[in-house]
This record gives C-alpha cells, sequence and structure tokens, in this order.
C-alpha cells in the first residue's frame, strides 16, 4: 500500500486555510531548491520558520507565484540556524514592519538583529492568534543535546479542529 507523504507537496488545504511550505530538505519537484530547516506560508500573510537561507525561501516562493510582500507575521518555532537564516533577507527584502513571534530564550543577537531590521519581536508566552485563524501554541519546553529547549509550534484553524505545523519537534509531537 502507498503512503502520501504530505511534506514532499508544496501546497496542502486545510479547511479553507491554504499552507504553502516553502524550504524544506526534500524537493516537492526539481524546480525547487531545499536546504536545511524548514518554511511554511499560513494563508498570505503568516510565516512559519524561514529555512536556513532566504535565497532559496525567496525563489521557491517566486516558483510558486507566492508574493513574499504580503507577510505580517513570522512565527518562529525556535532560533535555531536552520529555521531562522532567511529571517535577516526577508527583513531586507521588506524593509522592516514584521512582527516576529518567538520563545523567551531565542538568542540575544537574534532580537537586536529583528530590532535592528524594522521589526517587532514578541514572546511566545501562551496561545495567541497572529493571524486570522492561525495561532502561536506559546512554547513549549523540550530537550536538545541534553538541555532544555523552547519551541513553539502554529495551529491553523481548520474546519472543526485545529492542524499542527512543528519545527523540529523538540518537545515531541
Amino acid at each position: 500500500m502507498k503512503t502520501s507523504r504530505p511534506w514532499r507537496s508544496s501546497k496542502r488545504e486545510v479547511g479553507s486555510m491554504k499552507l504553502f511550505i516553502l524550504y524544506d530538505n526534500t524537493k516537492a519537484d526539481r524546480n525547487f531548491e531545499a536546504g536545511w530547516g524548514f518554511s511554511c506560508l499560513a494563508g498570505s500573510n503568516v510565516l512559519f520558520d524561514t529555512g536556513e537561507e532566504f535565497s532559496f525561501l525567496r525563489n521557491n516562493s517566486i516558483r510558486m507565484n507566492l508574493d513574499l510582500s504580503e507577510i505580517e507575521s513570522v512565527i518562529l518555532s525556535h532560533d535555531h540556524w536552520d529555521h531562522t537564516g532567511g529571517l535577516e533577507g526577508l527583513f531586507r527584502e521588506m524593509d522592516g514592519g514584521i512582527k516576529v513571534y518567538g520563545c523567551s530564550d531565542t538568542d540575544s543577537s537574534l532580537k537586536k538583529m529583528i530590532d535592528r531590521c524594522g521589526g517587532q519581536f514578541i514572546e511566545a508566552d501562551g496561545l495567541k492568534e497572529v493571524g486570522r485563524g492561525i495561532y502561536s501554541t506559546g512554547q513549549i519546553e523540550g530537550g536538545y543535546k541534553n538541555s532544555s529547549i523552547l519551541e513553539q509550534s502554529m495551529a491553523v484553524r481548520a474546519g472543526e479542529g485545529l492542524a499542527v505545523v512543528t519545527g523540529c519537534s523538540h518537545p515531541g509531537i
């Protein structure tokens, strides 16, 4: 029996909300660029993570006919480089003005870069609606390399329930 692998597809519909996987370590097809990390666009204006390299994120969005200039908010699952590497490039392309939802243990240099680029860092202190029907779960404690790490996920209203998008899932599903 053949099973589908949704992460290989570049677009998913969840209820009336569309999710676009812009960045992953696998390619949906040969026209897309892949690299370390992950990025998913919910609707047209909330981005979950940015992958390691902005040029890949931008090129994949162009191939999918998506306009990154509509992004109003970014949810960072956690501050590892393969989930935040494209953030500064996104700011350069957008001239700032983006709200960034991150965990309280986000590295101070990343917070300073967000501020320097004209963004607003908002601590993920609990469930928070960041876009219509799109939520940050707030930070959840997990483990990584024998130490504590905080990570958050994105929840999207999907008909009668929620769909949850995770980064690395260090705390587990």
